[in-house]
């Protein structure tokens, strides 16, 4: 049942609001109507779909237009605890004065009984916009809660309970703010309209700059977790659904190493290869720095917006610096908190065009979800999760869970057709091994780009032509396709401060390899037999065709909670067993299931391998001696 405020209750917004909200129920449970009175705004977390029905609302920034209910055009929304909530705003610049009694009675007719109920609403807090919302689950939300649900519940209440797995997080009329887990405090509330205020700002200065110039960067800078991340989506939300001053493409750098999406790093740890970092972040801009010139001719106006890593101390501080001098921002926006952490210490002739964003560590409190780590794990997971849209399985039956590995369709990949590339932190891995180390791994679909197919050698596992084959960085030297100049838009660079210039130089220089990543996938079996792969990817099968790399990554595991059982307890799954007994002994270890070695067996094989190499140099010490 849909927990119901009534008929014709309110939702006050008390903080910096003069309009108010009210919920309406509908004749239908799995729905509910929420009705934003002038100047109101709502913040929202949990796991819902919506459509607006009438007038305009801003869901994070990004403008919602309202039309005729139709089903497929429901926006799905899913914030677990620990997340910022949406924010819900009417925009009353683009919501008519004159209200259309006779449209919003037409649109509401399917969801309630009597529509007439909540006019003296809309008369009293005109103009309005009303908002129809879907309490089911989505699927992917569902199976990402249904792996957790031993761990924790990732969509517990928080704030007020407006249905099943909706919560309204605003400061209630009850007083009954400082209680977590009925409403959220007042100062909570400010902390967020002041978040957004401050965006607003950057928005603006974004127009002014564009006033003037053809094209607007902005870099974001920060320590971990002060929601560099959070300002950039509000910032692509606001500038893909408004003219600001005038329509504009919008592109995105994320910097985020441990999920690429353009360029695959293979790693979530900066500090393993800055160098292959900054590189490969070089390629991201020089590709912008070529657009941005097209654009330029034809009077096309352009906003790149930079999201870059958390990393701001000792080498990271520096590698940051060699950032901003490669980006040449218009506008770095330097996010703080202030009495905790370390702050970003902005150099004195980058001060004129730096925005600071203060932000108080207190507030908004918000109930923690887990280490990056397990954050991590969340993200991994909900994207594999969204093949079941794709599929669309039949659902299993209530009390059933839903299954990834063994019920979802998956493509069949020749071994033939496919190169299996693993990050240099890795390359010690033996070819009867490496099939091991790929089954059940989440691996990103990769091609190499367009100009460096001579930085590469393709190698064959086991010099055998039907098995993959290995692909491997050229040795220095090689001749190696030229990926042009270190990128530069204006002639002028930065200076002082201790910034190093940035040297341009070839692929070969680098220890990863620049490869376009199309997506990511789990390998859900190998069949040596057929010599298949077996993947499990959301990724568009027209896509799929452009991919010839697997790319296993460093530090970058399945999560366990990808799986029905815990694969850290048995053998791994799926292994396809060996029926044929003739095969030869060569390719016999590549069945071979991995064993799970604990830390104690890896602790002593460790001291094994110091003594060993004690022993040598003590020989070759007496060696020499001897001689």
């Amino acid at each position: 049942m849909q927990p119901s405020l009534g008929p014709f209750s309110h939702v006050y917004s008390t903080v910096g609001n003069i309009g108010s909200i009210a919920q309406f129920p509908c004749t239908d449970s799995s729905y509910t109507i929420l009705v934003f009175g002038r100047g109101s705004t709502l913040f929202l977390s949990g796991a819902f779909s919506f459509q607006v029905l009438y007038g305009c609302i801003s869901v994070n920034g990004f403008l919602f237009t309202s039309g005729r209910f139709n089903a497929s055009n429901f926006t799905t929304v899913s914030i677990p605890h620990g997340h910022l909530p949406a924010s819900f705003s009417i925009c009353n610049e683009l919501s008519t004065e004159e209200v259309h009694i006779e449209r919003i009675q037409s649109r509401l007719r399917e969801f309630v009984n009597d529509s007439k109920g909540i006019l003296p609403f809309i008369e009293e807090y005109q103009p309005v916009a009303i908002l129809l919302v879907k309490l089911e689950m989505d699927i992917v939300s569902r199976f990402v809660k249904q792996q957790s649900q031993y761990l924790l519940n990732i969509f517990s209440r928080v704030g007020t309970q407006l249905g099943p797995n909706l919560f309204c997080m605003n400061a209630a009329e009850s007083g009954e703010g400082n209680n977590v887990n009925s409403s959220w405090s007042v100062k909570n509330v400010e902390s967020l309209q002041m978040l957004e205020d401050s965006y607003r700002d950057v928005l603006l200065r974004i127009g002014k700059v564009l006033e003037t110039e053809s094209c607007c960067v902005i870099q974001t800078v920060g320590n971990k977790g002060v929601g560099k991340s959070t300002m950039c989506r509000y910032l692509l939300n606001s500038l893909n659904s408004r003219s600001t001053p005038e329509i504009c493409k919008v592109f995105l750098l994320d910097l985020d190493p441990s999920f690429s999406n353009s360029y695959f790093f293979g790693s979530n740890n900066i500090a393993v290869d800055s160098d292959s970092f900054l590189k490969l972040a070089e390629l991201l801009i020089q590709r912008f720095i070529d657009y941005e010139s097209a654009s330029e001719s034809s009077g096309e106006k352009c906003v790149l917006i930079v999201n870059t890593p958390g990393w701001i101390e000792d080498l990271g501080y520096d590698l940051m610096l060699k950032i901003i001098n490669s980006v040449k921002p218009n506008i770095l926006v330097c996010i703080d908190k202030i009495g905790n952490g370390i702050n970003f210490e902005v150099p004195m002739h980058l001060q004129k065009i730096t925005m600071r964003i203060r932000l108080n560590c207190e507030f908004p409190q918000l109930p923690p979800l887990g280490n990056s780590a397990l954050l991590r794990n969340f993200l991994v997971i909900g994207y594999l999760a969204q093949t079941f849209r794709r599929f669309k399985p039949r659902l299993p039956s209530v009390g059933m869970g839903l299954r990834l590995s063994d019920t979802l369709a998956s493509y069949r990949v020749p071994f033939r057709s496919i190169s299996v590339y693993t990050h240099p932190e890795i390359l010690h891995i033996e070819d009867h091994l490496i099939l091991n180390v790929l089954n059940c791994s989440f691996v990103a679909l990769c091609k190499v780009d367009d100009g460096f197919e001579r930085c590469f050698e393709r190698r064959p596992l086991l010099a055998d032509n039907s098995l993959p084959s290995r692909l491997l960085l050229c040795r220095r030297g090689t001749d190696c396709a030229d990926n042009g100049p270190s990128p530069n838009r204006n002639e002028k660079s930065l200076e002082g401060d201790g910034i190093i210039e940035l040297n341009a130089g070839s692929a070969d220089e680098m220890r990863t390899l620049p490869l376009r990543c199309i997506g990511f996938g789990l390998i859900r079996a190998i069949n040596l037999e057929r010599k298949l792969f077996y993947i499990i990817t959301p990724v568009e099968q027209r896509k799929l065709g452009q991919v010839d790399v697997l790319a296993l990554g460093h530090c970058l595991n399945t999560p366990e909670l990808v799986f029905p059982t815990n694969p850290y307890t048995e053998a791994v799954p799926y292994l396809v067993e060996l029926s044929n007994k003739n095969i030869g002994e060569r390719h016999k270890k590549l069945f071979s299931p991995l064993r799970v070695i604990t830390g104690a067996k890896r602790a002593l094989h460790a001291r094994l391998m110091q003594m060993g190499a004690t022993q040598v140099t003590a020989h070759l010490q007496k060696r020499i001696r001897h001689n």
